[in-house]
Formats: structure tokens, C-alpha cells, sequence
């Protein structure tokens, strides 16, 4: 990974060589998403907010799209090195840099807009002190809306689920699926679209957003179930190197920037939310918000669950940051 990773970087760097003049400050920042989506909305924020705060002398030129190159799984050590001073990444994506971030991908615990606020608030320290240890800072997050079920009928029981073909994205989500009944099939983004129209599968996991992104109602898809499985988070880490190298006051101005960023990525994606299921309704999918007393039994027995099992496996770090979770239940 690390020669891919430095071809790309060498190549890239050379053509995107920030411009300083005397106190000025130029910083790149990468995220995979598109500058239409509510993290372009959050990006455009933060860029205004460092500008307002610095008189125009910190810059941040934002690459969307993953348009420098790197992946979810590159920025990890991308921003450690200062290779790019700021990034969002994917939680899920850094469960191999340490597993103490799997806390965010359990099934069912980040089901509401409220559980999101309520589990970033217990563990965002501790995710803080991994990327203190590896020569970052954590300055800010984002979300997107919540993940749920697009079939072709209502997914709100357990006999709805039950043998579906359904697209999940990791082991957690294969598992729970499996356990309730359906038939998952773990599936990159990229290849939901021709599995749905080879039949491969005829569900997919993913959020009202990817829904709407794809054209779902195009593929056969008549229905959207709000199982509120999870939420998808992101993190907003700077190179901590670079950070030091700051004058306070643009030290100030970029943690202030990351909590405007977390600000506005959060009002953007509870918009499109709303906005989303307009979307979808308008467009002829069926729109299920309540699922049946059994099903929702079920879900809450495989929270428990996997969170015990994650815990175990996780330790002391993982074992705190569930108590805490149950303990505002």
C-alpha cells in the first residue's frame, strides 16, 4: 500500500505546491465525498470560517471526491506524515488502525440523531488520544443520514427480511443481517447497481442518501424501510506536526473551523434527510418508518450483542465506552 501511496502523493504533490506569502497559511485538505454533498456543505464552512478568523491569511483548499487519490484507508497515513494537513475520514474505514473505532459501526446503536450525539460525545475522547499517538488531532466530525432497507417490499418484520438478498458493507452488518433472517451479500458501493440489475441481490443496505444518488427507483426498488441499522460517521483529523508549526492565533482559528465544520455538517445532514424521503416519496417508493414489535425486539437483542462481543474483544477502552453507552440508556 505504502509504494501506491507515495507514487500518488509525489505526483500529486508537484502539482498542488501551496503559495505562502510571508504569514500566510496554505493547508490541502482530502475527502472522498462529492462537493455537493452536506460535507462539501461543511468543507464550504470551515473555509469560510478560517478565512473570517485569520483575515484571509489561513487557506484551505478542499480535494473532493477523492480527487488527490486517496482513499478512506489512505488518509490515516496520509495526514500522520503531513503528506495533506487535513482530511475526513470514514470511521470504519480506520477499525484496522485501531479497533476502538468499530464502536461507531455497531448494528443498531447509532439508530437516531439523538444515539449519534449521545455515542460521539462518549467516545470522541478517546478517539482523540489514538491520533494524538499518532501525530494528528481530532478537530471535528460529520454524519450522514441513517442506513436503512431498499427492497421491493416492505423490510419491517422479520418475515420481510427473511431470505433477502440484501447488499451489507462489513462484517457487522453481514452478521446482524444474517441473524435476522436474510441472505447478505457484502458488496462494495460500486458494484450495487449491476448486482441489483443481475439479480444478485434484491435489497440494499445503505442510507436514504444513497437512494436518492443512485436512482434507486430505477432498479426495481418500490420501497425504503427506516430500520435505523447505523449512521455513517466521519472524522475530521489534522496533521498535529503541522498544527504546532501555527501561529496561536491560526491554531485557534483552525479548531474553531473543525467545530463549524462539525456545525454544519450535522444541519446539512439532518436536511437531507428530510429532503431524501421527499425525494423518494415523489418518485414512488413507499416510505416504512415503524417496524413491527418482534422485529424491534430483534434489534435490540443484537445490540446488546455484538456490543458484548466488540467489548470483550476490544478490552478495557471498549468495555468503558459500551457502559457509558448503556448507562445513558
Amino acid at each position: 500500500m505504502k509504494s501506491r501511496l507515495f507514487s500518488i502523493v509525489f505526483l500529486t504533490l508537484l502539482l498542488t505546491v501551496p503559495v505562502s506569502h510571508a504569514a500566510d497559511v496554505t493547508w490541502r485538505a482530502t475527502t472522498a465525498y462529492q462537493a455537493n454533498s452536506n460535507s462539501g456543505i461543511a468543507f464550504e464552512a470551515m473555509v469560510k470560517s478560517l478565512s473570517e478568523l485569520s483575515g484571509d491569511t489561513f487557506n484551505l483548499k478542499v480535494n473532493s471526491g477523492g480527487s488527490l487519490g486517496f482513499k478512506n484507508s489512505d488518509n490515516f497515513e496520509v495526514v500522520s506524515q503531513g503528506l495533506v494537513e487535513v482530511a475526513e475520514t470514514l470511521s470504519g474505514s480506520l477499525i484496522g488502525i485501531d479497533p476502538i473505532f468499530g464502536f461507531l459501526s455497531l448494528p443498531f446503536m447509532t439508530s437516531s440523531s439523538e444515539n449519534v450525539q449521545k455515542i460521539m460525545s462518549i467516545a470522541y475522547d478517546s478517539f482523540s488520544k489514538i491520533f494524538e499517538a499518532n501525530n494528528q488531532k481530532l478537530i471535528g466530525w460529520g454524519s450522514f443520514p441513517a442506513v436503512g432497507v431498499y427492497a421491493n417490499h416492505p423490510a419491517i418484520d422479520l418475515n420481510g427480511l427473511k431470505g433477502l438478498r440484501i447488499r451489507t458493507y462489513d462484517a457487522f452488518s453481514a452478521k446482524a443481517f444474517r441473524e435476522l433472517g436474510a441472505a447478505p451479500v457484502q458488496l462494495p458501493w460500486g458494484d450495487v447497481v449491476s448486482s441489483l440489475s443481475s439479480g444478485v441481490i434484491n435489497a440494499v443496505l445503505t442510507s436514504s442518501e444513497g437512494g436518492v444518488a443512485t436512482n434507486i427507483w430505477d432498479l426495481g426498488i418500490t420501497d425504503y424501510s427506516s430500520l435505523g441499522y447505523s449512521t455513517p460517521i466521519t472524522l475530521l483529523h489534522i496533521t498535529k506536526d503541522a498544527f504546532e508549526g501555527l501561529s496561536p492565533s491560526h491554531q485557534n482559528a483552525i479548531l474553531e473551523a473543525g467545530k463549524r465544520f462539525t456545525e454544519a455538517n450535522w444541519k446539512s445532514a439532518q436536511e437531507r434527510i428530510r429532503s431524501n424521503l421527499d425525494i423518494l416519496s415523489k418518485k414512488g417508493i413507499k416510505l416504512h418508518q415503524d417496524i413491527s414489535p418482534e422485529l424491534s425486539q430483534e434489534t435490540k437483542r443484537i445490540a446488546a450483542a455484538f456490543a458484548a462481543e466488540w467489548a470483550q474483544k476490544t478490552g478495557p477502552n471498549g468495555q468503558a465506552l459500551v457502559d457509558a453507552y448503556l448507562k445513558g440508556e
